[in-house]
């Protein structure tokens, strides 16, 4: 979460945080700048969705809740929080508490918690395969990581292969590479001579296969993609991921 926090009166502040696993905010020491920022409190153990109270773990050197900050009204402040997830379900909220008891529009506002909505646009890495005039001959991909350079061969895969069928012969590339470690998906779906999408394997002329990663990865996971037939005459073609 990035952005900018605009106090609506000069007066002290205090920040809160709850999530799964991880997390912290950063605010900015200087209104309308983002190089110089303090943590101004973090989080080490998960939590229940905005449980912000709790503060008995302020001896393991961590709190929820941040200390009185004063800031200036009107002015812009760039407020940072960073999350990290281990495993199993996630999430991460953050709300601002006002020392004020006479503010205009805000009742009882001394403890009143306004609540910072955030919803980032998360685009997972995914990469599409067509596979046009399917057979039962077979082809493999290999796939270049644009991390080690190394290229990597997947096993056999059937030009008529289920979703299930193609995740297999795949899974092994995301799981294994040291900068992606993640498990994926695969989608697929069938197109008649027409163009048309059906659920009818034998009006089926086109299948297309999209591979999306499971977790969010700094680059994307391959930076080509070649096709290598066996025995299949089937037109293979390969959109890599992009980098996002």
């Amino acid at each position: 979460m990035k952005g900018w926090f605009v106090p609506p009166a000069t007066t002290r502040y205090r920040f809160y945080i709850a999530c799964d696993d991880y997390c912290n905010i950063e605010l900015g020491d200087t209104p309308n700048q983002v190089e110089n920022t303090t943590e101004i409190n973090h989080n080490f153990i998960a939590t229940d969705f905005r449980d912000w109270w709790e503060s008995s773990n302020r001896h393991l050197g961590y709190s929820r809740i941040s200390e009185w900050i004063e800031l200036e009204e009107g002015e812009p402040y760039y407020i940072e929080g960073k999350q990290l997830q281990g495993s199993g379900g996630d999430h991460f909220s953050t709300a601002v508490e006002i020392e004020h008891d006479a503010m205009e529009g805000h009742h009882h506002s001394m403890k009143e918690v306004q609540y910072l909505s955030v919803e980032p646009a998360q685009v997972f890495d995914t990469t599409r395969v067509t596979i046009t005039n399917m057979d039962d001959g077979q082809f493999l991909l290999l796939l270049l990581n644009p991390v080690s350079l190394k290229t990597n061969k997947t096993a056999l895969i059937s030009a008529s292969a289920t979703a299930d069928e193609f995740r297999q012969s795949v899974k092994d590339y995301y799981a294994n590479e040291p900068n992606i470690r993640a498990g994926c998906s695969v989608n697929m779906t069938w197109f008649d001579v027409n163009g048309t999408e059906t659920t009818n394997k034998t009006e089926a002329v086109t299948a297309v296969y999209y591979i999306t990663l499971n977790r969010l990865i700094s680059a994307a996971s391959a930076s080509s993609i070649s096709v290598v037939k066996t025995t299949t005459e089937a037109t293979i073609t390969v959109d890599p991921p992009a980098d996002v």
